[in-house]
């Protein structure tokens, strides 16, 4: 059998393609780039149980924040919040001569009360303030967050937030030439916490207790929140709402194997030491479908899978602890789920092909920010959105003919007639077009 060989581009040389028709720099720019070293290392995704910041062989302590292997992370003693200054009670101040509860329902206005996606991972400089100049702007390491636009509290589905991520923040922000985030879109006031002693000890319970820390897509950001953040911060954290992608080609849930066995239970524990004030949580587990390995799904297999969730509904009295899987499985738990007083089940319209294909398309164009790049995922959002829009019209329909079939109508006491069409059916293709009108942690 023939085989192929492939040819070695030790020795390449562009005049013997090109002759001499090429610039004496491009000649020598392709020359380096196929005779250079192959150094660059495998980055696992973020999607994956061994990303940058989940084992502890990936961070280093005070790291390069400019290195993308490695996530920096400060050392222990670091990580103990210290004010050795001595409090100024600034009775100077008209705001603090305020009661303490009205000052507590102004830090609630500016800070709080809101559902915020937060992520922490290596990417280009924040897009508003003072730009540097192209030569001079490298990624790195760094906090991200946005205000949700659904709501500020927990919404019916986690897989239904469209709000925008850092790759979307960063498209429209170069389509429409911000120089500002929209109103809205982020916390500004926590400037407010570098005004004076006082202020910080009253406002940042507020900011991490009142609020609820949103992440999806990606498995390390609840471990990048505990090896990052001061331990006096997590424990201010009561709410929050996340999602994990649990599969793959190494593992089936409900059995959990290869790096899953090490990931799946060092999740659940960081709520008994990190997160350990969580009162509200709502946990969204995007698995395989149930007919990908059917002889999985058995008791042993079940009660294995959830053993750390119940441990963890035992662990302390929850406000609400809420389990959301795919509708599959969510006939599969049910049973499971009525025995329990402290959690319930839910479930969410996750669809395994499209989310995972997004979640590709996602990682792709923020390693590769080219204008092909941007323009696909625009695209393929875009096509989403009106998806999702055409099928809410067609609900409102539906429900307004079951409305209207319940009712008496003319047709029924005039046999022989016949019944107009309602004017807002006929018109529903007019509305289907119609438009809806960085400070880390």
């Amino acid at each position: 059998m023939a085989t192929l060989s492939l040819p070695s581009y030790a020795h390449f040389s562009p005049t013997r393609i090109y002759g001499d028709c090429l610039p004496a720099k491009m000649t020598r720019f392709i020359t380096k780039w196929f005779r250079r070293e192959k150094t660059h290392e495998h980055i696992p995704r973020p999607s994956e149980p061994g990303a940058i910041g989940i084992p502890d062989s990936t961070c280093e302590i005070n790291g390069d924040p400019f290195n993308q292997s490695k996530l920096p992370i400060p050392a222990e003693e670091q990580r103990q919040l210290r004010i050795d200054s001595p409090r100024n009670p600034q009775h100077q101040s008209r705001f603090f001569q305020l009661p303490p509860e009205i000052r507590r329902l102004i830090y609630i206005e500016l800070l709080g009360g809101c559902r915020v996606h937060i992520d922490y991972a290596f990417k280009w400089p924040p897009l508003f303030g003072p730009q540097k100049k192209s030569r001079d702007r490298k990624r790195s390491w760094q906090w991200w967050h946005v205000v949700c636009e659904g709501g500020h509290s927990f919404i019916e589905d986690h897989d239904s937030d469209s709000c925008n991520d850092f790759g979307d923040e960063a498209h429209d922000a170069r389509k429409f030439k911000w120089n500002t985030a929209p109103p809205g879109t982020k916390i500004v006031a926590v400037h407010w916490l570098t005004c004076c002693q006082m202020a910080y000890e009253e406002a940042l319970p507020i900011l991490y207790g009142s609020n609820i820390f949103v992440t999806r897509h990606k498995l390390d950001t609840p471990f990048h929140m505990a090896r990052i953040l001061l331990p006096d911060y997590t424990s201010l954290i009561t709410s929050m709402d996340i999602s994990i992608h649990i599969g793959g080609p190494h593992t089936n849930p409900p059995e959990i194997t290869g790096e899953w066995a090490k990931f799946y239970p060092a999740f659940f524990e960081l709520f008994h030491h990190t997160f350990r004030n969580v009162c509200r949580l709502r946990l969204t587990m995007r698995l395989k479908p149930v007919q990908v390995c059917p002889d999985a799904m058995t008791d042993k297999n079940l009660d294995i899978f959830l053993a750390p969730w119940e441990a963890l509904a035992a662990s302390r009295d929850w406000t609400k602890l809420d389990l959301c899987v795919p509708e599959d499985w969510y006939g599969c738990l049910t049973g499971r789920a009525a025995g329990h007083k402290k959690w319930t089940l839910s479930k969410t319209q996750w669809s395994d092909l499209l989310l995972e294909a997004f979640q590709t398309l996602r990682e792709v164009a923020t390693s590769y920010d080219t204008e092909v790049m941007r323009e696909a995922r625009s695209t393929a959002v875009l096509l989403v959105k009106l998806h999702q829009r055409r099928k809410e019209q067609d609900a409102k329909a539906l429900g307004k003919l079951i409305q209207t079939e319940t009712e008496p109508s003319d047709a029924e006491t005039q046999p022989l007639g016949i019944a107009e069409p309602e004017s807002n059916l006929v018109n529903q293709s007019n509305t289907f077009w119609a438009d809806k009108c960085d400070p880390g942690p």
